[in-house]
């Protein structure tokens, strides 16, 4: 597999019809390049989706309070899924090329999903001043994460984010949060069009805010047990935090690092390693130094080439 094999498919699992999902990204990938096989696929999610999983600080980070964080992402429907009516086939929908803005609050769970024209920058910057209005999110965040979409990082959004008082980080530590919700998201629209037969509704804004509403007053969270609009009351702010700090805690298993502890820093594992060769450095280095970015702590690692390194890269290596 080559570097542009590998490109393409980074490119379909993170901004095209994979969102996790195996066979959407191969589909995606192989439309791209017709050389892609599963086999690469299944390949490149080991090496770049999965095991980070085992990493000991993979999704650590936790919010504090409602409109503190939201993460935004565009998703497509692509996939043939309109019947015909004469011959009963399966068909694209009407503007599938067209894409929808999903925004998620990874405090409480809220999410809102409008439609956009294209990804270019006055597109993005409408849908978000549209989910930004209090009957969408509640309100703009104190920070905006995105994963890696170009077009966020055109001057007049970041004009228009720094005017609201919004930092923006683009980054794919959280991108698990937003793909959770896009797939949500995706089978609750399909369903409900194959359920109305209007299919051509997928577009309107009213019948998204109305799937979104299902989320958003009707039904629970499994991470915060609360649905997500009464997540966003203050007598229940600290409850929330509670169970997501107990989420991090008992099955992210990160370990709290300060200055002066030993860690191991994770390795990529090369062609030709054993199986059971660890993924982690043999040797120990020592934390010198902690810096705080907007809320994920980065270590200033002694000895390493690679001195300044994030969370997930590093655990503990007791004396």
């Amino acid at each position: 597999m080559n570097e542009e094999q590998k490109r393409i498919i980074d490119e379909a699992y993170h901004h095209h019809e994979g969102f996790g999902s195996r066979l959407q990204t191969y589909k995606a990938a192989h439309a791209k390049d017709s050389s892609i096989t599963m086999k690469m696929v299944a390949q490149w999610m080991e090496e770049n989706v999965e095991r980070k999983k085992q990493l000991p600080g993979y999704n650590s980070f936790v919010a504090h309070k409602a409109r503190e964080e939201y993460q935004v992402d565009l998703m497509f429907l692509k996939d043939p899924v309109v019947p015909d009516k004469e011959t009963h086939e399966l068909e694209k929908l009407p503007d599938s090329n067209k894409p929808l803005m999903i925004m998620t609050d990874i405090f409480t769970k809220v999410v809102g999903v409008v439609p956009i024209e294209n990804k270019n920058s006055d597109s993005i910057l409408e849908g978000l001043k549209t989910l930004f209005r209090k009957d969408w999110m509640g309100g703009q965040p104190e920070v905006l994460y995105s994963d890696q979409e170009p077009g966020l990082r055109a001057a007049a959004i970041i004009k228009y984010l720094d005017s609201i008082g919004t930092d923006l980080v683009m980054t794919r530590a959280h991108a698990p949060f937003v793909e959770r919700q896009i797939r949500t998201i995706k089978d609750m629209i399909l369903r409900r069009l194959e359920h109305s037969g209007r299919w051509d509704l997928w577009r309107d804004e009213h019948f998204l805010w109305e799937i979104c509403a299902i989320r958003n007053y009707d039904r629970e969270s499994s991470a915060t047990h609360m649905i997500p609009k009464l997540a966003e009351e203050p007598e229940n702010r600290l409850k929330v935090h509670k169970r997501l700090e107990s989420i991090r805690v008992d099955k992210r298993k990160y370990p709290y690092l300060e200055k002066g502890d030993y860690v191991k820093v994770y390795t990529k594992k090369k062609p030709y390693a054993k199986e059971y060769e660890s993924l982690w450095s043999k040797e120990r280095y020592r934390v010198n130094g902690i810096y705080n970015w907007h809320r994920q702590k980065y270590y200033i690692i002694e000895g390493h080439p690679d001195h300044f390194l994030r969370h997930e890269l590093l655990k503990v290596a007791p004396p």
